[in-house]
Order: C-alpha cells, then structure tokens, then sequence
C-alpha cells in the first residue's frame, strides 16, 4: 500500500509539473534547415499541431551532416535567428546596466529586455556538433587550464544563450548558466539571459512525427503507468 501511496504522488508531481510548464504555441519559434525535406515537414507538422503562428517558423539553409564549422553556425544559424526574433518583434534587444556589489553602475550590456517566446524546437535535418575552429584565438584562452581551451559545442547548448549574443562571451571553456538553481520556471527566460532550446527528432519522420502526438496525447489524457522504488 505504501508504494502503492507513492506511486500515485509521483504521478500527480509529474502531472502538475508538465502542466506547469506547458508552452503555448505564441512562446515557441521552431527552426528547421530548408536543404532536409524532413526537416520542413517536421517542423510543419509541429506547428501546426502546437498552434505556432507560421511567422514564428524559421528555415535556415545548413549543411545536412550532423556536425558544422564554427562559422557557419555563427553566420549561417546562431546570427540570422536572432536577428529574425527582433525583426519578427518576438524579442525586444536594449542596454542593462550592469551594477557592483556596491550598487554603482559597473557598465551597461546589450540583451534581450523583452520578450515574447521562450522556447526553441530544433527539427530534424539542424545540426548537433559545432567543430572546433583551430584559427580562433580569444584572449582569456591563456588563463585557462589547457584542458579547457576548447570551443567545440553542442549546437543546442550554443543557442541557450542566444539572449546575450550582443555581449562578448568567451567561447572556450565552461559558461556560467544565469539560471543554474534556479527553481522558479518563470526565471528560465531570454530576459534573464536564457533561451529553453529543444530538439525534436527521430531515426525517421514518422517516429518523430509521433513525438509530437504522443505528447498531446500525454497532456490531453494524462499520464499512467506504475513507478517503483526502494527504501
């Protein structure tokens, strides 16, 4: 009985938390590469099953393999999407200043002040793995430890921070999350420095396809199942 009583708290916790954090079609922009087929259909699909306004879908033309140089990202992906969110107005870029322990202004950046979405859909046919780029030398490179001079990344992860594109982060080695601990969801957005970057994808188009319906299925009729854990 006691595990019984367990199961059905864990169940209503998951309930409660994908309603909680359920994202209307108006937050979510989806991002496909317009050389995959797949890739467009997928992202077609997606929005309109998730009401996503169709001008809040974005075709990038992008190499087809699952990895991209570091300047295609920047220039072909990670620019041309930022700049299609403030030309569309589903985000709002503007200087914040930045103040000391003391409260002084140390100096302002530029960032994303409002927004409209908060989330990403990466469709599949977007590359995953940014290659490392040999030729690009950042000054904090040398005060690093030398296991950490690196700046391949995930292309997911690169696009996180997004918001904060205007400032000049240092591609190497570790970046801080603006919401690491954070518990608050409402905290996990581009005007606190953080864009929520998803991946929907599939070893088909079907498969992936029916992620998108068993998710509405999950949210329309709830989840069911039995969990079971030790003392």
């Amino acid at each position: 009985m006691l595990r019984l009583m367990k199961s059905s708290v864990l169940t209503l916790a998951l309930l409660s938390l994908s309603f909680r954090l359920y994202a209307g079609g108006e937050e979510v922009v989806v991002v496909y590469n317009t050389k995959s087929k797949d890739s467009k259909a997928l992202a077609d699909y997606y929005a309109t099953k998730r009401n996503v306004p169709r001008a809040q879908v974005f075709g990038f033309e992008l190499t087809t393999g699952e990895e991209i140089s570091r300047a295609e990202f920047r220039d072909g992906l990670q620019k041309p999407l930022a700049k299609k969110l403030e030309a569309a107005g589903l985000w709002r870029l503007g200087a914040m200043e930045v103040k000391t322990p003391g409260g002084e202004t140390a100096h302002q950046e530029g960032r994303v002040v409002a927004s409209k979405i908060r989330y990403a859909v990466l469709c599949t046919g977007v590359p995953l793995k940014i290659l490392r780029d040999n030729n690009l030398k950042e000054l904090d490179d040398e005060k690093m430890r030398p296991e950490f001079r690196r700046n391949e990344a995930a292309v997911d992860s690169e696009l996180i921070w997004l918001p904060l594109l205007n400032q000049k982060h240092v591609l190497a080695g570790p970046m801080v999350n603006p919401a690491y601990m954070a518990t608050n969801t409402a905290l996990i957005h581009p005007t606190n420095g953080v864009l929520i970057v998803t991946r929907l994808d599939g070893p088909t188009l079907a498969i992936a396809r029916g992620l998108v319906d068993k998710a509405l299925e999950a949210e329309r009729d709830g989840l069911w199942g039995r969990a079971y854990w030790g003392q």
